[in-house]
């Protein structure tokens, strides 16, 4: 099945760091640590990091908060806050996860001019989904006027970045024209390349089975000589 589109849909996702708390050796110690114990210790680390100017240590401990804010609501807010230090240090998932946040209205407000520019400054910080969000924005028209031109380039910057949505709503805008001339044959190769990224959405379906025929007949068995 190829993308039709609408399938150019806000991909809301928060998009995991090059290193994660969890992902940090915990300190030595006599007994095991349990899980729980180990990102408290580690969050408490990356707070006195990210307090003295560490912008990757914020992304930390608001990735940290991200994870446990489902069963809390009262933390959002606190990752916003957390988010905005790593973005504001220039890291690129700090941003476009702070965006993620504002465009849902997670932890406070909900403002979809607010995400469109935290995307486009993840996407020009190099953050793959910030690109495919800023350009689901462009497409849109949320958060600011449609410019279908724009977040046609936008999606190819994705795309070139390894992003499967990215690739898959590029090859949308080439099939139907939107933002520059139709081209459907290099739309089919966006799918694919979406495809082979992990975007089942772009690829073809599965060719079906050959209906089974009739069953052969049976040998003819010659007649049994009687000695």
């Amino acid at each position: 099945m190829r993308t039709s589109p609408a399938t150019i849909l806000l991909l809301a996702l928060l998009a995991p760091a090059a290193v994660r708390a969890d992902d940090r050796a915990p300190p030595p110690a006599s007994q095991p640590m349990s899980a729980p114990a180990v990102q408290a210790d580690t969050r408490v680390a990356a707070t006195r990091m990210c307090e003295a100017g560490d912008a990757t240590a914020c992304l930390l401990v608001g990735e940290f908060l991200l994870r446990v804010a489902p069963e809390q609501d009262d933390l959002w807010r606190s990752a916003r806050t957390y988010l905005t230090m790593a973005c504001d240090g220039g890291v690129a998932a700090g941003c476009h996860n702070l965006g993620v946040l504002w465009a849902d209205g997670h932890g406070g407000t909900k403002d979809a001019a607010r995400a469109r520019a935290l995307y486009k400054q993840a996407c020009s910080l190099g953050h793959h989904l910030g690109c495919t969000n800023w350009g689901v924005l462009l497409a849109n028209g949320r958060g600011g006027g449609a410019d279908m031109f724009k977040a046609r380039q936008v999606f190819s910057r994705a795309c070139e970045r390894g992003d499967a949505r990215g690739c898959a709503n590029l090859a949308v805008m080439l099939r139907d024209g939107h933002g520059g001339r139709q081209d459907g044959r290099l739309a089919d190769e966006y799918d694919h390349i979406a495809c082979r990224l992990g975007f089942a959405a772009s690829c073809p379906p599965p060719a079906s089975a050959p209906a089974p025929g009739p069953e052969p007949a049976p040998p003819e068995r010659s007649p049994a000589h009687t000695p």
